[in-house]
This record gives C-alpha cells, structure tokens and sequence, in this order.
C-alpha cells in the first residue's frame, strides 16, 4: 500500500499551485503585456478573490483572471459587478457567464 504522508501532499499542492500561477502569469503576460513580478501579484490576488467567491476550477479562475481588468476600468461596472458577485443564488459558473456576457 502507497502512504502519502502529509509534507509530500503539501509539497504536491504547493508545486500544482506554482504550475497554475505560472500558467495564469504567462496567460495574462500574452494578452496584455506588463511587469512579470506586477502581473504575478496581481494573478495571486485574482486568484484569492476567485477562491473567495467560490471558483474552484482553473478554468473558471483563468476567466474570472480575464474579467479583472474589464471590471477595475469602470467603476459603474464594478459596482454592479459586486452586486452579481453578492448574489448567493447564482453558482460561481454562472455569476461568470453573466460577467463576461455583460463585459462583451
């Protein structure tokens, strides 16, 4: 029988953790340019706030990573942006599609 044992779980998330935060940096270095070391701060906190509303899947984090500066350039947009993200009887794959449907 295969024992796991805690510190090599840890090490395997931490290292998933870094895989995906490079994958996001490179994504977002590709579409918009920037400061590596400011888009990778910036990822880390997308990636807080995604995990705070409830985005589990990489794929829905790299969208809500998509969404965030559309959402920081207006304020009139953030402000109902808050609203959909408040609403608890959206699940987080639909508060999403309304986002990224309202920002096309």
């Amino acid at each position: 029988m295969l024992l796991i044992r805690q510190e090599q779980m840890e090490a395997l998330q931490a290292h998933s953790r870094r895989r995906f935060e490079d994958t996001a940096v490179a994504r977002v270095l590709s579409r918009a340019g920037g400061d590596p070391a400011s888009v990778r701060e910036a990822v880390r906190a997308g990636v807080q706030q995604a995990w705070a509303m409830g985005l589990r899947k990489e794929s829905e984090i790299l969208r809500w990573l998509d969404l965030m500066p559309l959402l920081e350039a207006d304020s009139g947009r953030n402000a109902w942006a808050a609203d959909i993200l408040a609403d608890r009887e959206l699940t987080p794959s639909l508060k999403l599609r309304v986002l990224e449907d309202a920002s096309a």
